[in-house]
């Protein structure tokens, strides 16, 4: 499965994801082995480097039982690079094969966390980092029988714009798969956009009748308010209050029409954030649960969401026992295709 550009491609995807994903969302969880394993050290490290966006690092398990520690570090976009960006996930590989070029025969697992998963598809035509690990991982497990887990805590996917062409007639067509979420999705209008159509700043509402100008002032209150309904919502309670004011149709047209583009505007905005979010929670699941499935009982690479560290819990200087911290400088990329099958 290929990630596609066109709205009906993408309709499809999302359908067959949505079809596929089942409780499968439930299968990705940190088991007691893993837990067993990484711990103490996921622990430290989480508590250490915690931030809410994008980061890796890796832990390497010793056969004398020490941890060898890849300090925490960002995704490089590539502004001062002819070769583009390098993911968290891509400089973590290179840096991890650098050291097994020395080391190899003495580690018995890896450990690889990326604040966000694994993407899934690139838009710049690199290979997607998915099958990057898939590639590494066996190359790792094949020379030095090493096993790998990945964990995460977001799901990336595809990335946060792979919905960005979907139209206010995509989610409302009472026929379309996405019909749903303009049913359910609730949202605040968008203030600022309600300012600009209805307050003073609008040339337009300059030397207009008083009951236009009040309904005006009305409908900035009513589109200013913190509360959240769904789309049909917010346009009916927007319907009523320009009837209420008794003006001639024409009026009445025009600023029903104003009303229901601030509503379109912002149901969009929130129900695209949803359907993507949700795409690629179930796509990445997918994709995950069958690379792991496909390897069968000798599995050398898991998927596993952590979750993240307490808000009670507090950093810890103390490192786990026996572990020692190191920064190699390599780089790893290659160009080519998407992890979609």
């Amino acid at each position: 499965m290929r990630a596609k550009n066109t709205i009906a491609d993408k309709t499809c995807l999302f359908t067959y994801t949505t079809e596929q994903s089942s409780d499968n969302e439930h299968m990705i969880r940190v088991d007691s082995p893993f837990r067993d394993k990484w711990q103490p050290v996921l622990l430290y490290c989480l508590k250490k480097y915690w931030e809410l966006r994008q980061y890796g690092f890796a832990v390497l398990i010793m056969a004398n039982g020490e941890y060898w520690i890849f300090p925490k570090l960002y995704p490089d976009h590539g502004e001062n690079k002819t070769d583009g960006a390098k993911h968290s996930e891509e400089i973590l590989i290179g840096q991890i094969n650098q050291f097994l070029l020395h080391m190899g025969i003495n580690v018995i697992r890896i450990l690889i966390y990326t604040f966000k998963s694994p993407c899934l598809w690139r838009s710049d035509g690199n290979v997607c980092c998915t099958k990057k690990l898939l590639e590494q991982t066996h190359d790792w497990h094949r020379k030095f029988g090493i096993s790998t887990d990945v964990a995460f805590t977001e799901f990336w996917g595809c990335g946060p714009h792979c919905f960005k062409d979907l139209t206010y007639d995509h989610v409302s067509e009472p026929s379309s798969v996405f019909h749903s979420y303009f049913q359910t999705c609730v949202f605040k209008l968008l203030s600022k956009d309600a300012a600009k159509i209805y307050g003073s700043d609008n040339s337009e509402n300059e030397n207009i009748d008083d009951n236009i100008k009040r309904a005006n002032d009305k409908l900035l209150k009513l589109g200013q308010k913190p509360n959240p309904r769904t789309a049909e919502e917010h346009l009916r309670q927007g319907q009523e209050v320009i009837d209420s004011f008794k003006l001639e149709k024409e009026i009445n047209k025009k600023l029903l029409d104003k009303w229901s583009q601030l509503v379109k505007n912002s149901a969009l905005k929130r129900i695209k954030q949803k359907i993507t979010a949700d795409y690629n929670s179930r796509a990445s699941t997918h994709v995950y649960t069958d690379i792991m499935s496909k390897l069968g009982e000798n599995c050398y690479l898991k998927f596993v969401i952590y979750p993240k560290p307490s808000s009670k819990a507090k950093p810890t200087s103390t490192q786990p026992n026996r572990s020692r911290q190191m920064a190699a400088q390599t780089e790893s990329g290659s160009a080519g295709g998407c992890f979609f099958r």
